[in-house]
């Protein structure tokens, strides 16, 4: 999805738990932590969620 949605002209604010090579502005943050949530989704259309088939690390 990361490779293939700004070529639709998407915009993309990623967050994870460990930062992610390549993407300075990535937010590091835990999806339990509320307030970090928040302020990631802030002014977003839409979020995709995809931890649970995630292939990109092992982390």
């Amino acid at each position: 999805m990361r490779g293939l949605l700004p070529a639709y002209g998407y915009d993309l604010r990623l967050l994870d738990l460990v930062p992610i090579e390549g993407e300075p502005e990535a937010v590091v943050a835990d999806l339990n932590d509320r307030e970090a949530l928040r302020e990631a989704v802030r002014g977003v259309d839409a979020v995709i969620h995809l931890a649970g088939i995630s292939l990109e690390s092992t982390h």
